[in-house]
């Protein structure tokens, strides 16, 4: 069995801590990772080759960014440091966020006035958030607006920028910090209702784009901390591989009609219940012919066709008001993940295991027998993929005794199961470790390749240069050592292995997401 639980999950939470931190606040992380819970005294005498004021420093920016705890419970007047390592992973998917929020990952199949098309400005916002933990509205307005400026010449428009921060208060995108209710105390103690929303600052535009042109924001009235809502972005990512999922089931319609949907709950539901609250047809209705007018006229098809359908994306469970539906996340979870589940095996076992596990998951309780007269495959190449299945941990065996009597003829039958939970867990440390292998790789790859890369990047800047600089009678190979076809080759090699790599790592996300949703749920 592959144990992630352990020293992988540290040795990978400490390499997104290198790629997102600089070194301190990785060797900092690391430490943490090693025991779980320290004091500062305890991280700054067994971390070598940091003084304690850089220790300080990890430890304050860990804490800013949410991924490190602190109290006093083990003992009274001394802080304890825990560090969460579910908050690091959670780390690799602020990308995949910043791509909802702009609209980028599903386009078209969104409503024009949906939460997730607010356009470059809000996805400006919302990065910078992610960069830097927390930050106040007007820092979050000055270092969205000097982003913007580095990527495009136009002069930024800060009424917009303030405009589309309001959007993301106003969608709980973004959430204010926990205030401290305890001034006096060395130790810190935040309110429960902290969070509540408080509305951003009443500034003038006018005082806001002067403060930002002079790169200078301190002497605006403005002390509410805030900080990306992770719970919201989770749903959002959440909804949009529901949408997807309804996408390769059905057809596109009945994606924007499940997108409208999970919109209209999401406004008045917790996010991350098992089940919505009922939805009137006339809700539903409403809600689509404001989103998509056209649809309306075939939306009584489609509820149909989603109610039956296998994954059924929204339950019909009552006929008042024309029906009643209500959305079953974790009924649909279930059986994406089921799916998930089925295409790992596809790939590292082939169709007839698929074939094999699919069968008897849905029959709970298989004999061997059976198997061979129903997945129509020949019996020694079933015992062959049955084995495998077993070894791997995706099935399990089980010995039924005929009799309970110990003198008479040991007589027994053996029957196959799935024990979908522990499939799950066992996937996950699976995606975890691929992870892990990924990101080693990929350093790899890019350290061998190192000198190449650099002096691509010359080769360039100084191209550039010559542009702006040569005159008519002047070759750019007197002005630039261009790169020989060797090179060339070597760093198309090295560009085809990282998009790969990054290929990989993306969909061994995605697959993450999905167990941890449905482990989230079978919790619940």
């Amino acid at each position: 069995n592959i144990k992630m639980s352990g020293d992988h999950t540290s040795k990978l939470c400490a390499l997104i801590l290198g790629e997102y931190f600089d070194e301190t606040v990785s060797k900092v992380g690391s430490n943490l990772l090693q025991f779980g819970i320290k004091s500062l005294g305890q991280i700054a005498s067994s971390t070598s080759g940091l003084s304690l004021k850089e220790v300080k420093r990890g430890v304050a920016l860990l804490v800013k960014h949410n991924l490190v705890t602190f109290s006093d419970h083990r003992k009274a007047g001394v802080v304890d440091y825990q560090i969460k390592k579910d908050r690091i992973l959670n780390l690799q998917y602020f990308p995949f966020y910043i791509n909802l929020v702009s609209g980028q990952q599903e386009g078209k199949d969104l409503p024009p006035n949906s939460a997730s098309v607010f356009g470059p400005e809000t996805s400006a916002l919302l990065q910078v958030l992610f960069e830097d933990g927390s930050l106040t509205a007007s820092q979050t307005i000055l270092k969205a607006s000097s982003c913007l400026t580095e990527d495009s010449e136009d002069p930024v428009n800060i009424q917009k920028l303030w405009s589309s921060l309001g959007t993301l208060v106003s969608q709980k995108i973004i959430e204010s910090c926990p205030a401290n209710t305890d001034q006096d105390s060395d130790i810190p103690k935040f309110s429960e209702d902290g969070k509540k929303m408080p509305g951003l600052p009443h500034l003038k535009i006018s005082d806001l784009e002067s403060a930002v042109s002079q790169g200078n924001v301190d002497n605006l009235k403005d002390t509410v901390y805030w900080t990306a809502n992770n719970a919201v972005c989770s749903r959002m990512y959440r909804d949009s591989l529901i949408v997807h999922s309804a996408v390769r089931r059905i057809d596109d319609t009945a994606g924007r009609i499940v997108r409208s949907i999970l919109d209209a709950v999401a406004e008045v539901n917790d996010p991350w219940s098992p089940t919505s609250s009922h939805l009137s047809l006339a809700t539903i209705t409403s809600r689509v012919k404001k989103d998509w007018d056209s649809m309306v006229s075939h939306l009584d098809q489609y509820l149909t066709i989603l109610t039956s359908d296998r994954t059924r994306f929204v339950d019909k469970v009552g006929d008042a008001g024309g029906g009643q539906y209500q959305v079953n996340y974790k009924h649909i979870f279930t059986e994406i993940t089921a799916s998930t589940l089925e295409k790992i095996i596809l790939e590292r076992f082939g169709s007839k295991s698929m074939r094999i596990f699919r069968f008897i998951r849905e029959k709970k309780y298989v004999e061997e027998n059976q198997l061979q007269q129903v997945v129509m495959i020949p019996g020694k190449e079933v015992k062959l993929l049955t084995y495998q299945l077993l070894e791997n941990n995706f099935i399990c065996l089980q010995e039924l005794r005929k009799t309970v009597n110990n003198n008479a003829p040991s007589k027994a039958i053996y029957v196959f199961y799935v024990n979908f939970d522990q499939v799950v867990r066992y996937c996950q440390n699976l995606c975890l470790q691929s992870l892990y292998n990924l990101k080693v790789r990929t350093k790899q790859e890019y350290t061998a390749c190192e000198r190449l890369v650099k002096r691509r990047q010359d080769v360039e800047k100084k191209t550039k240069e010559y542009e702006q600089q040569a005159t008519e009678d002047q070759d750019i190979d007197d002005f630039v050592a261009p790169l020989i076809p060797a090179e060339v080759e070597a760093l198309e090699a090295l560009d085809h292995k990282l998009d790969q790599c990054n290929l990989a790592h993306m969909a061994t996300l995605n697959t993450l997401f999905i167990l941890q949703t449905y482990l989230k749920y079978k919790v619940s």
